[in-house]
């Protein structure tokens, strides 16, 4: 559901295999991409801190770059994968969205959104969403 978050395909089976998105991060995903991804935000997408936190501010605003690096699309996967996973954990998207977005106290009262830039922040942010659906708040 992630890919299709970022416009990658209408469904699923259409983005194909996790090799698949690999191969097309590699290759620079669209900058149309970013502007997918924001319009189909609700409570982020005039968040001054969204693109800039996910590497992409440069991107958005610089309109002769049109792919991502893969670092860049990579964050944009990250940030997808885990707002998706959030909406399924909280129930719904704008909830999601609110927790992506502000202080977490079991993440040293740090927003997930900070954590996203690099592997290890979002690995704490998934394990976080892990712990809230199993209801271990410890």
């Amino acid at each position: 559901m992630a890919a299709v978050l970022l416009g990658l395909g209408r469904t699923p089976a259409e983005v194909g295999s996790m090799v698949d998105l690999h191969d097309q991060l590699l290759e620079g995903l669209s900058s149309a991409t970013v502007k997918r991804l924001r319009g189909r935000l609700h409570e982020m997408r005039d968040d001054p801190n969204l693109l800039s936190a996910l590497g992409l501010a440069m991107l958005d605003t610089n309109s002769s770059r049109k792919r991502m690096t893969p670092l860049q699309g990579n964050f944009a996967w990250t940030f997808a994968r885990l707002l998706v996973r959030a909406t399924h954990v909280l129930g719904n998207q704008s909830s999601a969205e609110r927790w992506i977005s502000e202080p977490v106290m079991a993440l040293n009262r740090r927003s997930p959104l900070e954590l996203m830039t690099t592997s290890a922040g979002a690995q704490a942010v998934d394990d976080q969403l892990t712990r809230m659906e199993l209801g271990v708040y410890a």
